[in-house]
């Protein structure tokens, strides 16, 4: 049922796999394998043990993501981990830039903290689409 195109959580699924994908394994490799790169953004305080210890758990919550979105019906439950976590991700995300922790950011880090934000702002308020709807077979 994943993969016709009568499925209800078409869009869901597709959201959570880009996510997955972007945040879990993208961003999340990118903060294991190589954290000196964030130095080329402008961050060239940030301890290597701490994006090391942040990019693994991102890369196990991309794994999570890719493993929620094969499922034939997504439970409630999964959402609200779905949700929770990138309410977490979001908030400090937004609350890094406001305290001005990302301050030293230049043009390119900028761009990937928006669109990390509007990922994760979508992957918040996309599940409540589905949260009423009873769409058990």
């Amino acid at each position: 049922m994943a993969y016709t195109l009568n499925d209800p959580y078409r869009l869901y699924r597709l959201v959570l796999r880009f996510n997955a994908s972007v945040i879990g394994l993208g961003l999340g490799g990118l903060l294991f394998l190589r954290p000196q790169q964030l130095a080329l953004w402008g961050l060239e305080d940030a301890g290597s043990l701490a994006l090391r210890l942040g990019g693994a758990g991102l890369i196990g919550m991309g794994c999570v993501f890719l493993e929620i979105s094969t499922r034939p019906v997504i439970p409630r439950l999964a959402s609200v981990g779905v949700i929770l976590s990138h309410a977490l991700l979001g908030a400090a995300l937004f609350g890094g830039y406001v305290g001005g922790d990302l301050a030293a950011l230049d043009l390119t880090g900028r761009i990937v903290l928006v669109g990390l934000f509007l990922c994760c702002l979508v992957c918040v308020v996309l599940p409540f689409a589905y949260w009423a709807e009873d769409l058990t077979p």
